[in-house]
């Protein structure tokens, strides 16, 4: 739908916020299991300015409804009708595990009005949605004033998100989630390429053995006053496993996102699944319907994944889309149909021409594939295939 200057300009702003608030996050989860004590190692709760974060930390056992109870009884509270209101931002840190199931049915509502929305954000995690058939899991965002799900988009509007780590979700609803962009989108699978180690990250987490190892330089330095010889900057330390690595050598890593998506249904998202930097995406026997941009994007750097039995409907831009940049993507048996875009969209063009400010590849994508598949009714094209090698279409 079109978009005033005016709400685009605060949709993007709030975006810019949101990433500016995960980067803080972070940055402050990695730094406090550094300063001592158990109270790090436990979850605990972040004021971000605009609302607070409860950062679950990593433990053997996965989170469930009944430790958010205790961990925020006054920001995750069961209503009347049985659901359970959120009302502050959760972050997974690295290699905590989230659970949202019930046996007897189970729906979570996001708050989310003008006054403010808040998201559930893994970063390095595992974040499992699990429904039945009989009692699907629901998570939908929720304006308390009026009762409602919150179908405005243009104050922000509660999102869920995994960066990296896993996901999973089976026989669930998820509804009237995201906003603007595809990380805020509604429901977001993304990897990062950004460095591994570096200022955001704060401090390393060190092994065992480099503990004993600073411990025993503390121990071992021979001078009278405990400090290390030294003279300006160049300060001596014993030889052994180093304590800090020499940052300049250290290789940035990519962290990608895996997960499977099945059994469920995606409605009114702003865009309704949304996919990047993964590897082995499994979306499959999922209704993806009345997203306000396109239904299911594999976005950059996707690659390795199976879209199968995928019904894209009535959704205000394209009904699947593989952009620019994936590879290795496999559509089969699903129909996309009563879009105002086109039914499926293939891109294998390259991200570049030539030189470039990102340095990217001039080189196309492609092996990307649509097959026994149907697109129907759709406002453009129903096949649109952008450049790209060895793409199949076959038997539509």
């Amino acid at each position: 739908p079109p978009v005033s200057v005016e709400d685009a300009e605060i949709q993007a702003a709030l975006v810019a916020e949101e990433d500016r608030r995960l980067i803080q996050v972070r940055s402050v989860t990695a730094v406090a299991p550094l300063t001592g004590g158990t109270n790090w190692s436990r979850p605990y709760r972040l004021d971000t300015g605009g609302g607070y974060t409860l950062v679950l930390t990593q433990q053997s056992a996965d989170y469930t409804i009944a430790d958010l109870l205790k961990l925020a009884p006054q920001t995750f509270v069961r209503q009347g009708d049985g659901s359970y209101l959120l009302t502050e931002n959760i972050y997974l840190n690295s290699g905590a595990k989230l659970r949202l199931a019930n046996p007897g049915g189970l729906t979570v509502r996001l708050a989310s009005s003008g006054n403010g929305f808040v998201s559930i954000v893994s970063f390095g995690g595992a974040i499992t949605i699990l429904g039945t058939r009989q009692a699907p899991t629901t998570i939908t965002s929720w304006d308390a004033r009026t009762g409602k799900a919150d179908t405005d988009v243009a104050d922000g509007r509660a999102y869920v998100r995994a960066i990296g780590g896993q996901f999973a979700m089976s026989y669930a609803n998820v509804q009237h989630l995201g906003f603007w962009s595809g990380r805020t989108g509604g429901l977001s699978l993304t990897g990062t390429d950004r460095p591994n180690t570096g200022d955001v990250d704060g401090p390393a987490h060190l092994t065992k053995e480099q503990r004993q190892a600073a411990q025993e330089a503390r121990q071992n330095r021979g001078t009278t006053d405990g400090q290390a010889p030294g003279n300006g900057d160049v300060l001596a330390q014993p030889s052994g496993p180093l304590v800090t690595p020499d940052s300049r050598f250290t290789v940035p890593g990519l962290s990608y996102v895996s997960g499977k998506v099945s059994q469920s249904r995606i409605t009114g998202n702003a865009f309704g699944l949304f996919v990047s930097s993964a590897n082995g995406i499994t979306i499959s026997d999922t209704t993806v319907e009345g997203s306000l941009h396109d239904g299911v994007v594999m976005h950059r750097f996707a690659s390795s994944a199976v879209i199968e039995r995928v019904v894209a409907r009535g959704n205000h831009g394209d009904g699947i889309v593989l952009s620019r940049a994936t590879q290795q993507v496999r559509v089969t048996g699903s129909t996309s149909q009563d879009n105002a875009g086109n039914g499926f969209t293939l891109s294998g063009q390259p991200l570049a021409d030539g030189p470039s400010a990102s340095g990217e590849s001039i080189a196309s994508y492609g092996a990307n594939s649509v097959s026994t598949s149907v697109a129907r009714d759709n406002g453009h094209y129903g096949i649109e295939i952008l450049g790209g090698l060895d793409v199949g279409v076959q038997d539509n």
